[in-house]
């Protein structure tokens, strides 16, 4: 079988877990799977200690998609509010290139599950029309319930209504399965099913662990937190099995990598996209938390892994990343000498300000 020669890139993003929410930080925290890849001595893993994305998840994701800082293409942190207005734009502007776009010409599979949050008012701003060959997702911010799969109603909009797609095709089947469990199972398949003769590119935006708190099955009660009963006790319970869940799915997409002889030209990212609530999670030892600009809302807990790492990556890399500069960095692994975007600097637009952190984190 023909196989690519350029690296996978996965990109999995979680959502709003604390600097101190991964057990190689806190012990009261479970990430089992996480714990071992930085433990593993056979293969280099890189913990990222200075990882930059902005202190709230829309602005975050479209400075990753875009290679751009957040005040350069979008502080609003909307999703799928409608109607969207001239003045009040969720998501990316629609004049600027995306990476699974420029990836995607350059010969990538491209696919998408879990979170959007950047911009659906119209048709045009979906992942599928935004560069991704095959996405499932849902479009908002959060949910009304992570087992439900329902849009977070508007005060003065009633009933939740379903926000779960099949590229541009509404999906009603899912109920009671867990968003965590439902996208990583997605991916899976995703996986088991790419052409081997490309390389892919692949975006997991797992929704773990921003509220609405639900229980996870077989995670929440095997958590490690405060064992009062009460609603606080309960959150911080099934916030924690969230992130034990998102844990178990990026060893899941892993080992589905695994199988198909993929994980050796693999390289992930696997970041937060800001730091945790102030009511919630820990970004111990920083001050601030999500929506606030100091260290613990935009400081993020961050690692590199898979085989695509060379033996020369230093197992803790001080350097400071942000998450725009994985724009320029896939951009160079797959081959493509200048990621810049003129087209849309023709327009009045602000090019990328993304760099290429390849060097500095293989240690050359």
């Amino acid at each position: 079988t023909a196989r690519a020669t350029r690296p996978n890139l996965i990109i999995t993003l979680v959502d709003d877990v604390g600097y101190n929410d991964v057990g190689w930080r806190n012990s009261d925290v479970k990430t089992p799977f996480l714990d071992s890849l930085l433990r593993n001595e056979s293969e280099p893993t890189v913990e990222l200690m200075r990882h930059y994305a902005f202190c709230v998840c829309s602005p975050t994701r479209a400075s990753l998609l875009t290679g751009r800082l957040p005040a350069h293409v979008s502080q609003v942190n909307l999703g799928a509010e409608f109607p969207a207005t001239d003045e009040l734009v969720g998501g990316m502007d629609m004049r600027m290139r995306t990476l699974p776009q420029l990836l995607g010409e350059a010969g990538y599979s491209t696919a998408h599950v879990g979170k959007w949050h950047l911009g659906s008012s119209q048709m045009a701003q979906l992942p599928s029309r935004r560069g991704f060959h095959e996405s499932f997702a849902f479009l908002d911010g959060s949910m009304h319930t992570h087992l439900t799969h329902m849009i977070q109603p508007a005060t003065a909009c009633g009933d939740p209504g379903f926000d779960l797609w099949d590229n541009e095709t509404p999906i009603y089947e899912h109920e009671g399965v867990h968003s965590c469990e439902l996208f990583a199972t997605r991916a899976v398949d995703m996986i088991a099913r790419h052409d081997l003769a490309k390389p892919l590119f692949m975006y997991v935006a797992l929704s773990e662990g921003h509220g609405p708190y639900d229980e996870v099955p077989r995670h929440s009660a095997a958590a490690i937190s405060c064992s009062e009963d009460t609603k606080e006790c309960d959150k911080l319970r099934n916030y924690r099995g969230m992130i034990a869940c998102a844990d178990e799915a990026t060893r899941n997409i892993t080992e589905a990598l695994q199988r198909q002889n993929m994980w050796k030209d693999t390289l992930m990212v696997w970041s937060s996209d800001n730091g945790a609530v102030d009511d919630m999670g820990s970004n111990a030892p920083f001050r601030g938390h999500k929506t606030l600009m100091l260290e613990g809302g935009v400081r993020v807990v961050a690692l590199l892994a898979g085989g695509a790492l060379p033996p020369t990556a230093p197992p803790k890399f001080e350097g400071i990343v942000h998450v725009a500069d994985w724009f320029a960095t896939f951009a160079a692994l797959a081959g493509i000498d200048d990621p810049s975007d003129p087209d849309a600097v023709q327009q009045g637009l602000p090019d990328i300000d993304s760099i290429n952190m390849w060097p500095y984190l293989t240690g050359e």
